[in-house]
This record gives structure tokens, sequence and C-alpha cells, in this order.
């Protein structure tokens, strides 16, 4: 596997892989820092208790930057749309360090812990969507099953130094101190980005995907996908309940893990955990998913992580102790990141392509905060029926049940799946059934001559072709 990637980056993709690795990479360590510090803050200053906030205010902050970055990436084009993101990141998370560090009040301090929560949670999703939406428009279909797992073993190692730097800086008491270096990552994000920009070309079908058109067009064409392609709802349903899954696990564990430690303990904690995730997860991308995704198909490999969640959820339900818990972020910070988030990135291939980007964002975006917000409700309720903290053997139970559900989606979208890959490909380049007029109302008398030239005297494939 390993030697088949470098022969494909020496042959073909070499600066396109680079420079992809290389901002992934940055993009990731800042927010295994940023999420690493806030989660510690919050935890040790607010308290587990509180998550269900978290949880129930992402989508509201989703429900604003969604429409207003698809207006944005429409009118600017993901490239420097991309650009203010980052500008974006240096200044919010400069600021967020003063706030840390030197807070004029109590009030604000608690207030301050609330909003990094908010904050790392709003830019893990739109940062980790954005990158893979525009590797999309440098990569193609044929390319992503090959190159991919180099940009995911990218992410993967900036992640794992994030979190190497989070452990080595705490130990001399930087906590708040160290939104600083996200800072400084998002800065030097911005050098691979323009290289990509400048210096390399787009994918043909991309070209044009990016004009203006209002936003009723916009949500007719979602509205005609979603009414005519099954795999659309399928699809989004299963994202839908593989994030509810997720948000359960990620409270579980948390809950343990910050149980009796204070943040200058729980902070290089979470480092060192999201170090070894995280090279996990590189091993993962590198050796072992390509070929899990061709032995057993993008379909079985989407039943991975809600079975693993089955696991860890009948764990809960038996005993929530550390060992559970660390299978339970293992689990989130890796199985769903090394596996279903790349499984993902062929799922999404499969969708209308005129609507795939908008879809995307919809399914990241607004889904997934709503699956967040889901669990953030329902633990409020488990919660006040409880008279206190919910109960994680209760939570497990539905975590189970959950699972399976996930599991049924995902078997229904095995079928789906190679459906919307065929229509995708008929309907821009691979429909044999066309009429003759059709394949050739666009080439005009000089093409049809060469055509003609290389019907007779070509290479007997070739030929075939052009007389077809």
């Amino acid at each position: 596997m390993a030697a088949e990637l470098w022969q494909a980056l020496r042959e073909r993709a070499e600066p396109r892989v680079v420079a992809f690795a290389l901002l992934g990479a940055l993009g990731s360590a800042g927010l295994a820092v940023g999420l690493s510090v806030s989660s510690a803050l919050f935890l040790v200053n607010v308290g587990a208790s509180k998550l269900p906030v978290i949880f129930l205010g992402m989508p509201l902050l989703m429900a604003i930057y969604t429409p207003l970055s698809s207006a944005l990436l429409s009118r600017l084009g993901i490239v420097r749309f991309y650009r203010w993101v980052l500008l974006g990141l240096v200044l919010g998370t400069g600021g967020l360090t003063v706030l840390c560090v030197a807070p004029p009040s109590p009030l604000v301090a608690e207030a301050t812990f609330y909003a990094a929560s908010f904050y790392s949670g709003l830019w893990y999703i739109a940062v980790y969507t954005l990158f893979w939406s525009l590797a999309g428009e440098y990569f193609d279909i044929r390319e992503a099953k090959q190159l991919y797992p180099a940009l995911a073993a990218g992410v993967a190692a900036g992640s794992m130094v994030g979190g190497l730097a989070v452990t080595l800086l705490s130990s001399f008491g930087w906590v708040g101190e160290l939104f600083a270096l996200w800072s400084l990552l998002s800065f030097a994000s911005l050098f691979p980005l323009s290289y990509i920009g400048r210096k390399l070309r787009r994918l043909e079908s991309s070209e044009g995907l990016e004009e203006d058109e209002s936003l009723g067009r916009r949500l007719r064409r979602i509205g005609r996908a979603v009414r005519r392609n099954r795999y659309v709802p399928v699809l989004g349903s299963l994202l839908f309940v593989v994030m509810v899954l997720s948000s359960l696990c990620q409270f579980e564990y948390l809950a343990v893990l910050s149980e009796g430690r204070d943040e200058s303990a729980l902070a290089p904690l979470l480092g060192q955990l999201y170090a070894a995730v995280n090279l996990f997860n590189m091993a993962m991308n590198l050796f072992v998913f390509r070929h899990l995704v061709t032995r057993i198909g993008v379909g079985y490999t989407a039943m991975v992580l809600p079975l693993s969640y089955a696991l860890v959820f009948v764990g809960f339900a038996v005993d929530p102790n550390l060992v559970v818990a660390l299978m339970g972020f293992f689990i989130y910070e890796g199985l769903l990141w090394s596996v279903e988030m790349n499984n993902q990135n062929f799922l999404f291939n499969a969708l209308p392509s005129d609507v795939r980007q908008d879809l995307r964002l919809v399914f990241e975006g607004l889904s997934e905060p709503l699956a967040t917000a889901t669990v953030g409700l329902g633990l409020l309720i488990a919660a006040e029926s409880a008279g206190g903290g919910a109960d994680l053997r209760m939570l497990a139970k539905v975590g189970i049940g959950g699972a399976v559900l996930a599991v049924a989606l995902a078997w229904i979208l095995r079928f789906d799946y190679v459906k919307a890959v065929v229509s995708n490909l008929k309907a821009h380049w691979l429909d044999f059934t066309l009429p003759i007029e059709s394949l050739t109302a666009h080439l005009d008398d000089g093409e049809l001559s060469s055509l003609g030239q290389r019907a007779r005297v070509s290479h007997i494939a070739d030929t075939r072709l052009a007389i077809r």
C-alpha cells in the first residue's frame, strides 16, 4: 500500500498532495490544540453537567454559519472563502487567548469558557468540510481512492503534533495561552492555501459550479434531488444517526475522564490521547483504509462505526469505567475520522453532482449540529427525570438502539450507493444508451474527421471506441 501510494505521488500528483497534506496538517494541528484546551477549561471550570448546553447551542451557530457560508462560497469561490475563514481564525483565536489569560471578571471568564467550546466546535466542523470540499475540486474520483489516504494521513499527523504540543506546553502551566498557538497555525495555513489557489489547476468538471445563483433556485435543486433519488435521504438519515451516536459517546467518555481532575491534569491527558489516537489514524489512513474499502466495499465499511459504537455502549451499560471511556474516545476520535469520515468522502461523491456541494454543506453544516442538539435536549430531559446528573447506563441503552438503526440504514445504503454512482457517471460521460446524434452534436467537422481517421488506423481498442 505504501509503495503504491509513493509511486502515485511520484508519477502524477506530488505537488497537489504535498500542498493539501500540509494544509490539512496545519489546520488539524490547530483544531487539536483548540479542542484540547477548550474541553479542559470547560469541563473543569463549568462542568460536564453543562455539556448539553453546548450540544443545544451548536445548531443555532450552524444555522447562522451555513446559509452565510453558502452565499459567500457562491460569490467568492472556495479558495477565497477558505482564506477569509483562516484570517477570521487568526483574529478570533487571538482574542480568545487574551480573554482566557486575563479575564476582567469571573463572569467574563465563565462566558469565555462557553465561547471557547462553541468556537472550537464550530470550526471543527467548518474547517474539516472546507478542506475536503476543496480537495474535491482538485482530485477526481479515480485519484481519490489512491491519494485521499495521503491527505487523511497528513490531517492525522497534524492532530498528533497538536496533541503532543498541548501535552508538552501545558507542563509549563500554560492552558489558555495555548490558543495563541492555534492562531499561529491558522496563519501558517494561508501559505499552502495560497499555493493551491495560484499554482494548481482545478478539475474541469468543477469550473463554473460556483456561479452566483439565487437561494430559491438552489433550494429547488436540492428538493428535486431529495425527491427523485432515494440515496440522498438515506445518506442524510445515516449521517444524522451516526452523529447522534457520536455526541452521546462523547458525552459519556468526557464525563468519566473529567471526574476528579483539574485543568492542569485534564489538558495534558487529552493532549496525550489526541496524539495516540492520531498515530492510530495515520496508520489506518496509510495502510488499512484503502484495503478495507477494496475488500468489503463502501456500503459495508459504513457499518464499521455503528457496530463499534454498539460495542462501547454495551460497555457503558455494564460499567462506565475508565477503560470503557478510553474505548469510547478511540472510537470517536479514531474510527470516526480514519474510517467513517474517509468513507463519507466516497459516499458524498455519489450525490448528484449539480447539488453535491450544497448537500454536503447541509448535511455537515446543519444535520450534524441538529443531531448534537437532539442529544443535548435528551441529556437535559434525562438529567431532570433523574433528579441530577444523567444516568450513563441508561443513556448507553439508548445508544445500543441507535447503533442498530444505523446498521439498518447502512445496509440500505449499500444497494443505493452503486445505483447513485452509475447515475452520476451516465449523466456526464459514460451513458452508452444515448443516440449517436446526441453523442456527436458537440463535435465540429474537423473533430468528426479526426475521429474517422482514428477509427481506421488506430490500435484495435481505440478503433472500437472511435466507431462507437
